[in-house]
């Protein structure tokens, strides 16, 4: 009975119908247009949604390509399963984190995930996060969730544009309190090849999330052989005080090639 049942498994999962047929009677999920099976090289879907809370919150993927795919069981302890991919490509990911609130931001027990992910290259063209503007050109290597270590989640770099800003930058932060931060980022106006971005900015954030010390340095290109402006910003901002649409920052960098004092 049990090699029975281990066969039907692995045909599910290593054949095209029954990877469709699984997918389809997953709770929380709908998807369009798959290719592939799970247990293999290679698998596409043309549109995928995963919705959890009710609802409430959902993750919207479209025109996802992945290559390179290779499984493990229990990776590591608290996690089931684990998933690694060379390459993963989206035309669009959407990012639902639920209705807003008044309320100061919580921090959770625990950031722990029941499967461990990693990618060596991610592409998303476009990728939008509840109502702010979206970003676009999105690209990341070395990206690993959930790997045991006190970095569970890290970022060996980040790419995207914003707006009118472009970003570059790594990160890495603890699953567990006090959820220890790690990240730097270099920021630029966007502008045509070979010419001087009107301003950059260098950023780091240290610490555990409930007390994150930040510093930010920001350049602004020379004018009329003048000498170029620049201003540094440190700070100590505790989670305690944050409220969704707050800014986190004492020096808010706009995309439209300004800044200014929060």
């Amino acid at each position: 009975m049990g090699g029975a049942l281990t066969s039907v498994g692995l045909w599910l999962l290593r054949s095209p119908d029954g990877t469709a047929w699984l997918l389809a009677r997953l709770p929380g999920l709908d998807i369009k247009g798959a290719e592939g099976a799970l247990l293999s090289d290679a698998f596409a879907a043309e549109r995928i949604v995963v919705r959890w809370d009710l609802g409430r919150q959902s993750v919207s993927i479209d025109g996802l390509r992945t290559r390179g795919l290779r499984w493990t069981w229990h990776p590591a302890q608290g996690a089931w399963v684990g998933l690694s991919a060379d390459l993963m490509q989206a035309r669009r990911v959407e990012v639902q984190t639920g209705p807003t609130s008044a309320r100061p931001m919580q921090m959770p027990r625990t950031l722990q995930l029941p499967s461990r992910l990693q990618a060596a290259q991610v592409e998303i063209a476009e990728l939008q996060i509840d109502t702010l503007p979206p970003m676009h050109a999105v690209q990341g290597r070395g990206i690993r969730l959930w790997e045991p270590g006190g970095r569970e989640y890290h970022a060996d770099a980040l790419a995207f544009d914003w707006d009118r800003a472009h970003i570059e930058g790594s990160a890495s932060m603890g699953a567990y309190p006090p959820f220890t931060l790690q990240a730097q980022a270099r920021l630029a106006a966007r502008t045509e090849p070979g010419l001087v971005p009107a301003w950059t900015a260098d950023a780091r954030a240290t610490g555990p999330l409930a007390r994150l010390d930040v510093q930010a340095m920001l350049h602004g290109a020379a004018r009329r052989g003048g000498p170029a402006p620049h201003r540094r910003s440190t700070s100590t901002r505790s989670s305690r005080r944050w409220k969704p649409g707050r800014s986190v920052g004492c020096v808010c960098i706009r995309a439209r090639s300004t800044f200014r004092r929060c």
